[in-house]
């Protein structure tokens, strides 16, 4: 409301230009928010309530990476399936699964300054692993676990973002019975990354 006060009362065009402009930019970065705050509960209710579909894990990953790259036209984002990782069957939603791997690649795309490596691996205990690496600044160890809340931001962290995305993939993630973390050195990028446990292969799989 106070930029387009402002705004109202500007004569000069240059500034009336830049003023409309920040009102753009604010009025589509609450959108964003509104429709990732909206989505996240809707999602969550589901799984909330139970609900839990056999899902191919490569095959939600796949289409998580052609979403990143029609939305944001980012061309340098690479994805990589063990063959042991081929085929696996998680029990889960396949908005909140997709949503959650998108997030991480949208934050890396944002923050990590160049490519983006997607993997999905085998992991211990009857898991599989997604992990999302980046070239960019890293992440200082005391801000790794905070970078996860709501609205937080690790020091030094580029413009850019609604400050939501990586704790939506957390909630969801979590909700899904799963674990999510990052390993980042400075100066060297940062790897966010969940596992989920797998579901057994005599599943009916959609």
């Amino acid at each position: 409301k106070g930029m387009a006060e402002v705004a109202v009362g500007e004569t000069d065009t240059a500034a009336l230009r830049d003023q409309v402009e920040r009102i753009r930019r604010n009025a589509d970065a609450a959108a964003r928010i509104t429709n990732q705050l909206l989505a996240d509960a809707a999602v969550a209710n589901r799984l909330q309530s139970g609900a839990r579909t056999p899902l191919r894990l490569d095959a939600l990953v796949a289409d998580a990476v052609n979403d990143a790259v029609g939305f944001t036209g980012a061309s340098q984002i690479r994805l990589d399936i063990a063959e042991s990782a081929e085929g696996a069957v998680v029990p889960g939603d396949a908005a909140a699964l997709r949503e959650a791997v998108r997030n991480l690649i949208e934050n890396a795309l944002v923050h990590g300054g160049g490519s983006v490596d997607v993997a999905l691996t085998r992991g211990e205990g009857g898991t599989v692993a997604v992990g999302v690496s980046d070239r960019g600044p890293g992440i200082p160890a005391a801000d790794r676990q905070r970078v996860l809340r709501r609205f937080e931001r690790g020091q030094g962290a580029s413009e850019g973002g609604s400050g939501l995305g990586l704790a939506i993939s957390r909630h969801l993630v979590e909700l899904m019975g799963g674990e999510i973390g990052v390993e980042s050195e400075p100066g060297k990028g940062s790897m966010f990354w969940f596992t989920v446990l797998m579901k057994k292969s005599s599943l009916q799989v959609i």
